[in-house]
């Protein structure tokens, strides 16, 4: 085997049209992805990886809420765009910041329309072997101890991830990306705070949560309001200030994109109005009106097209 063959990495590039179709080609990822925004979204993903390295890009064209847990033995850092209304484990982040996915068991986040983001997740070991070669003392350690996210120079971020964004194709030019988060994160890093985000915002990301764990059961804006123990003005007025659309319209949306998820994977046999009933809708013409606008066809076309052609 040549040292070219030894030093290249694993790449992968991808789009998506719809986001069923992401969220099938990564079936197995410790994250769920779901989208809350109305709308056909599309979504890109870039995919490098070494043995110890994974660097992981992605785009939504819409709001999207995420729930995950780390891989062991690994760090994860994190790095978003210039798009106003990322949330990270309930804190308001922006592109100056270093996200920390280590420090949690699991983590939560939801991202806004037109959201690009980038992470670094590298095993402990050549962790500990760069800071060493850096003289960065007791790096892990003090990075167990620092909170949820970092803030950098701005302009060191930017330079960060400019380099970050070229088509880096060698163990040792991911390595270098490496190297260089190590450096931004020893030299410039400071405690971005444990501040909680203001009443609204954290109103928002617990309405999220609950609509997401009792997808299931179709909730209701009703529901959710029972639930949190708020008013549908408040719960109004907090989705409308942070997202800039009321929470029926979330609400919709997960209603809408688990009926397309399941006519994909139907049966021909299986019949639509027993799919949309699941999910809380009633009345199929009503449904077969909003799905039309939604995704530009009807549920019988999407079930139908998800089928082998002898069964239609």
């Amino acid at each position: 085997m040549s040292s070219n063959q030894i030093d290249s990495i694993d790449s992968l590039s991808l789009e998506f049209d719809n986001f069923d179709d992401f969220n099938e080609s990564i079936r197995g990822w410790s994250t769920a992805f779901n989208q809350v925004e109305r709308g056909l979204a599309k979504v890109r993903l870039r995919h490098r990886m070494t043995p110890q390295i994974n660097a992981l890009d992605v785009s939504f064209t819409h709001s999207t809420a995420s729930y995950g847990s780390t891989q062991p033995g690994h760090r994860t850092f994190g790095m978003v765009d210039l798009v106003p209304g990322c949330s990270w484990c309930r804190h308001d982040v922006n592109e100056n910041h270093i996200l920390r996915f280590d420090s949690h068991d699991e983590f939560e986040t939801y991202t806004p329309s037109g959201f690009i983001g980038r992470t670094l997740s590298v095993d402990e070991a050549l962790l500990e072997e760069i800071a060493d070669h850096f003289q960065f003392n007791n790096f892990l350690k003090r990075l167990d101890n620092s909170r949820d996210f970092l803030t950098v120079d701005p302009l060191a971020a930017i330079r960060f991830r400019q380099h970050y964004d070229e088509a880096h194709r060698t163990e040792q030019s991911l390595r270098t990306i490496v190297e260089q988060l190590l450096i931004l994160v020893e030299t410039q890093g400071v405690e971005g705070g444990n501040q909680r985000q203001k009443n609204s915002s954290r109103l928002v990301d617990d309405a999220l949560n609950y609509i997401v764990e009792t997808s299931q059961h179709a909730p209701t804006v009703a529901d959710i309001c029972s639930h949190l123990g708020v008013g549908y003005k408040a719960l109004d007025r907090a989705f409308k200030s942070r997202l800039g659309y009321g929470p029926k319209s979330s609400v919709l949306a997960f209603r809408l994109n688990r009926v397309r998820a399941e006519l994909r994977s139907s049966s021909a046999n299986e019949k639509i109005v027993d799919i949309a009933n699941r999910w809380g809708f009633w009345h199929q013409g009503d449904l077969a009106r909003i799905y039309r606008q939604e995704f530009g066809e009807l549920p019988r076309d999407t079930q139908r097209d998800s089928v082998n052609l002898g069964f239609d």
